[in-house]
């Protein structure tokens, strides 16, 4: 049977759409933990607002510390907007990714808040182009097991989404689906039948 095809696509009835997703990107479909993206945006309330982005400077520090930025990188990103953050030139992604490792030496910690950071991002403006892009750059100097070891070590909503956000953009499905899995099946179990 195909999923894909039009002839199923409205009379496909799931009792696990959690599961079924899972099931999919562990074994290699392209985008598949996306279908989390619009559930996980309800059940962290990341609707885009006004402003549409961070602003720089003092009215900017209350988004990094809601937003669990480590506090080595406020000098950085208070200089500039979230949409300017996306922006950057990589010599100062590089000097930023400095700065973290400074703070955090451990790659799996940084994976952590990396992942943390990224799923607490409004959607779409910030989380897809903002900042980001900037927290996708940073994540893609960690290896894939560093990244599935923090995102399997954090059973939190916010790193669910901030793998699905990676995952949007070209990153491996299955292995980030296996490391999230337990997380998201947590989030979203399967629905009870319905009893007469």
């Amino acid at each position: 049977m195909s999923w894909e095809r039009s002839r199923f696509r409205n009379d496909l009835v799931v009792a696990d759409p959690a599961g079924l997703h899972l099931f999919l990107a562990e074994t290699g479909m392209p985008c598949a933990l996306g279908a989390f993206l619009a559930p996980l945006v309800d059940r962290l309330n990341l609707y885009e607002q006004r402003p549409q982005f961070r602003p720089a400077g003092k009215a900017g520090w209350r988004y990094l510390v809601e937003r669990g930025v480590p506090e080595s990188l406020y000098p950085s990103l208070l200089t500039v907007t979230g949409q300017q953050a996306g922006e950057l030139p990589a010599e100062q992604v590089d000097d930023i990714r400095r700065r973290l490792i400074a703070a955090m030496p451990s790659a799996v910690d940084r994976a952590l808040v990396l992942l943390s950071w990224l799923g607490r991002l409004p959607v779409p403006a910030e989380a897809l182009w903002g900042e980001g892009r900037l927290i996708r750059q940073l994540l893609a100097d960690l290896s894939a097991p560093e990244r599935a070891a923090a995102a399997s070590g954090a059973a939190s909503a916010d790193v669910a989404m901030g793998v699905v956000n990676m995952a949007m953009h070209g990153e491996d499905d299955g292995t980030l689906a296996a490391a999230i899995g337990p997380t998201l099946r947590q989030l979203f179990p399967p629905s009870q039948p319905a009893k007469p």
